[in-house]
C-alpha cells in the first residue's frame, strides 16, 4: 500500500499505532481523527501504565542504558534491550532501534533460550509494523508463533496471533482479523483477564468502525471504555473516547459525539496531552461541518492551522488547510452573504479565489510530505472551486487527478490484499506439501518392504510428474514477468514483487518528451481507418525502439501524442542527453518516413517534439490495464514545448537547454508565449556540437 501516516501514543511498555483509514467518509480523509486514530493496536505487553512525559522517558532510556552496562547474563540483556527498543520506538527512533534489536537477536542466540528470541522477533515485527512494513511484520510474527506453539506457550502464542490479527486489519483483511479477535476475546472472557478484555473489545470496535459498520462498532466500544473506567493512567482511553466520537458522529448521534469529545478535551487536559487535544479539536471541526454549521467550524479551523504551523506535521496541517478550503466552498456555495462581506468585501470570486489558493497549500504539503495517494480528495475540491470560477477545462483535469488517483490507491490496496492471499496460499501449499512428503516416506518405506523395483518405479513415475510440472509453473511464471514488463519498468515490477505494492514517489529531476503530428485531425479524414492505424502503429513502434535504445521510458500515448521520460524510475545523471538522443533519432526517423511516403504518392505525418526537464511525482494508476504514469507541473511545461514548437523540430526549454548546451549545437528562440505558462525561454536543437 500506497505509505500512510502513523502516530505513537506514547506509554511506558505500550506500543499503540494510530492508523489512518480513509473508506468511511469523504470528509473523514480531511480529519486529523483519522490520521491519528481509528485503530487501536497494542504491539507489546498491554499493561495499564500512565504516559511518561519527555522528561520522564529521558529518565527511564538513561536508566535502561546503565543497566546496559553492568554485567548481565544473555537472556537479562535480552530483556532490557528489547525494554529500551519500545522506548526508542515510540520516539519514532528506527535506526537506534533496528541497531538495538540486532544486538539483541546474537544475545537471544549465544543464550539459547527460545523465550529470549520470541521477545526479540516480537519487537523486531513491532519496528517494521510502526514503518508500515506489514508484510516484513507478519513473516517475523508467524516465526514468533510457531516458537511459542513449540514451546507449547500458548499465552504467547495468543499474543502472536493478536499481533498477526493487527496486521491482517491494516491490510483491509477484515474478516480474518475480526475471526482471531473475537477468538481471542472469548478466551479473554473465560479467563477475566481485564487488560485483554479492553484490548479486544476496542480492537473489535475499531475493526466495525473501519467497515462502516458503526451500529455494530458501538457495544464494543462502550465496552472498553466501562472496563477501563475513569482513570488517566490508562493510555487507551483517549483513543477510545475518539473511536467512540467517530462512531456517534458516523451514527449522527451528534448529542452524544459532542459529549464524548468534550470528555475526551477533559482527558487530553488531564493528561497534558497535545496530540489528544489536536485530535479533539480537528473532531470539532468535523462536528460542526457535519451538522452545517460552518461559520461555527470555520474559527476553530483557522486555530488549528496557526496551532499546526509550529509542528513539525505537514500532513496535520495540510488537513487542517483542506477543512477551512471545503468550509470556504461550503459558505459560497449557500451563498452566505454575511460571510462574503466579513471577509470578501461581498466578493464572490475572491471567496472563490481564496479558497483556491488554500487548497493549493493543501496540495504542496502533501506532495512535500510525500503523501500523494491522499491527495483525490483535494483535487476534487479544487475541481469544484475552479468550476464555479468558470474555469471548466482546469476543473475537468483536477476532477481527472482526482478519478486517477483514487484508482491508484484502490489498486494499491488491492495488491495488497492479493499478496496477503498469495502468501497465505503459499503458506498453506508448504504445509500441504510437508504432509504429501511424509506421506510419500510411508509409501516409499512400505514399498521397499515389498518390492524394492516397484518403490523405484514410483519414485521415478513421481519425480517425472515434479519435474513436468515445475517445468510449467516456470514457464507460466516467465509469461507473467515477460507481460508485466511490457506495461511497468523492470525496477517499478521489482518493487512490486517484493512488497506487493509500489510507493508514488517525487523525483527531483526527470527529462519529458512529448511528440505530436502537425495536421493529424485533418490528415486522418482522407485515410481509411486501417491506414491511419497502420500509420501511427509504425510510427510508436520505431519510437519504441529508440528510446528503449537510450534508456528511457515510455509513458503513454494519447491519441497521436507520444510521451516518454528519462531519469526514472532510477533517476541518473545522463537522463537530458539521453532524451535528446532519442528526440533527434525519432526526428530522423521521421525525416525518412516523409521521404518514403512522398516518393509513393501518399499522405504523411510531420511531427513537433517538444522536451523539458524538472520534478515529477511518479507511480502507478489503475485498477484495470493499468500503467506507471508521472504527474506534475513538469509534464504540462514539456506538453507546451511540444505545441509551442514547429514541425520537424526539437523544441527544448531552458532548463533542459542548461543541462545539454556543452554537447548540441541550440538556437535561441527567445521568450516565446505559452498557452496557461506565460512567456518561456525557449531553443531549437540543430544537431551535436
Amino acid at each position: 500500500m500506497l505509505r500512510q501516516t502513523t502516530t505513537q501514543h506514547k506509554c511506558s511498555g505500550t506500543f499503540a499505532i494510530l492508523r489512518n483509514k480513509r473508506y468511511f467518509h469523504e470528509d473523514f480523509q480531511l480529519m486529523r481523527t483519522l490520521i491519528k486514530t481509528s485503530l487501536l493496536i497494542v504491539l507489546a505487553f498491554f499493561q495499564s501504565k500512565p504516559c511518561v512525559g519527555k522528561e520522564g522517558t529521558n529518565r527511564v532510556e538513561d536508566s535502561l542504558r546503565k543497566v546496559l552496562k553492568t554485567d548481565q547474563y544473555d537472556t537479562a540483556r535480552v530483556n532490557t534491550m528489547t525494554q529500551l527498543a519500545r522506548l526508542l520506538a515510540d520516539q519514532g527512533r528506527y535506526e537506534e532501534v533496528s541497531a538495538l534489536l540486532k544486538e539483541a537477536a546474537q544475545y537471544a542466540e549465544k543464550s539459547g533460550s527460545t523465550l529470549a528470541k520470541r521477545r526479540v522477533l516480537q519487537a523486531e515485527g513491532t519496528l517494521h509494523f510502526y514503518k508500515g512494513d506489514f508484510l516484513a511484520a507478519e513473516k517475523i510474527w508467524l516465526q514468533g508463533k510457531e516458537l511459542a506453539e513449540v514451546d507449547k506457550d500458548t499465552t504467547n502464542a495468543d499474543t502472536f496471533s493478536g499481533l498477526l490479527a493487527n496486521v491482517y486489519l491494516m491490510q483491509n483483511n477484515y474478516l480474518r482479523a475480526l475471526d482471531i479477535y473475537l477468538k481471542l476475546l472469548k478466551k479473554a472472557e473465560a479467563t477475566k483477564n481485564k487488560n485483554s478484555l479492553i484490548l479486544y473489545n476496542g480492537n473489535i470496535g475499531t475493526l466495525y468502525v473501519n467497515m462502516n459498520e458503526s451500529a455494530k462498532a458501538l457495544p464494543y466500544l462502550e465496552r472498553t471504555r466501562e472496563l477501563i473506567g475513569k482513570s488517566t493512567e490508562n493510555g487507551f482511553l483517549g483513543i477510545i473516547m475518539i473511536n467512540l466520537f467517530v462512531t456517534y458522529k458516523n451514527l449522527k448521534d451528534y448529542k452524544h459525539a459532542e459529549l464524548t469529545l468534550q470528555e475526551a478535551k477533559r482527558l487530553g487536559e488531564q493528561t497534558k496531552s497535545t496530540s489528544l487535544l489536536q485530535t479533539a479539536s480537528v473532531g470539532t471541526v468535523e462536528l460542526y461541518m457535519a451538522q452545517e454549521k460552518y461559520e461555527e467550524a470555520l474559527p476553530v479551523a483557522e486555530q488549528n492551522i496557526a496551532t499546526f504551523s509550529k509542528d513539525i506535521s505537514k500532513i496535520d496541517l495540510s488537513g487542517a488547510y483542506s477543512q477551512k478550503a471545503n468550509i470556504y466552498y461550503a459558505l459560497i456555495t449557500a451563498n452566505n452573504q454575511r460571510f462574503l462581506d466579513y471577509y470578501f468585501r461581498g466578493s464572490k470570486l475572491e471567496a472563490l479565489k481564496a479558497a483556491r489558493s488554500i487548497v493549493d497549500s493543501a496540495l504542496q504539503l502533501q506532495v512535500e510530505a510525500g503523501q500523494v495517494a491522499n491527495m483525490n480528495e483535494l483535487y476534487k475540491t479544487r475541481s469544484n472551486i475552479r468550476r464555479l470560477q468558470g474555469d471548466f477545462k482546469g476543473a475537468l483535469e483536477d476532477f481527472m487527478q482526482y478519478k486517477t488517483l483514487n484508482d491508484s490507491v484502490y489498486n494499491i490496496e488491492r495488491n495488497n490484499e492479493m499478496t496477503q492471499k498469495t502468501m497465505m496460499y503459499e503458506f498453506e501449499k508448504k504445509e500441504a506439501a510437508t504432509r504429501e512428503e511424509q506421506l510419500r516416506k510411508d509409501i516409499r518405506a512400505r514399498n521397499i518392504r515389498n518390492s524394492i523395483a516397484a518403490g523405484l518405479a514410483i519414485s521415478i513415475l513421481f519425480g517425472g510428474i515434479v519435474f513436468r510440472q515445475r517445468n510449467k509453473i516456470s514457464q507460466a511464471k516467465k509469461r507473467s514477468e515477460e507481460l508485466l514488463l511490457n506495461i511497468l519498468p523492470s525496477d517499478v515490477v521489482e518493487e512490486l514483487k517484493v512488497k506487493g505494492q509500489v510507493d508514488a514517489k517525487m523525483m527531483d529531476e526527470v527529462t519529458v518528451l512529448f511528440t505530436d503530428f502537425k495536421g493529424f485531425t485533418a490528415m486522418a479524414q482522407h485515410l481509411t481507418p486501417k491506414q491511419l492505424v497502420a500509420d501511427i502503429n509504425e510510427c510508436f513502434s520505431a519510437f519504441d525502439l529508440i528510446i528503449e535504445r537510450h534508456g528511457i521510458e515510455k509513458i503513454k500515448t494519447i491519441g497521436d501524442s507520444y510521451m516518454a521520460a528519462g531519469g526514472l524510475p532510477v533517476p541518473n545523471t545522463t537522463h537530458a542527453s539521453d532524451v535528446v538522443n532519442a528526440a533527434m533519432e525519432i526526428q530522423q526517423f521521421m525525416l525518412n518516413y516523409k521521404e518514403k511516403k512522398e516518393a509513393e504518392g501518399k499522405l504523411f505525418f510531420e511531427i513537433r517534439i517538444g522536451i523539458h526537464t524538472g520534478p515529477v511525482v511518479a507511480g502507478i494508476v489503475g485498477i484495470k490495464k493499468f500503467s506507471f504514469d508521472i504527474w506534475g507541473d513538469s509534464v504540462n511545461t514539456a506538453s507546451r514545448m511540444e505545441s509551442s514548437g514547429e514541425a520537424g523540430k526539437i523544441n527544448i526549454s531552458e532548463s533542459t537547454y542548461n543541462l545539454v548546451k556543452e554537447h548540441y549545437r541550440c538556437t535561441s528562440r527567445g521568450k516565446i508565449q505559452a498557452k496557461g505558462k506565460g512567456e518561456i525561454e525557449m531553443y531549437f536543437v540543430e544537431g551535436r556540437a
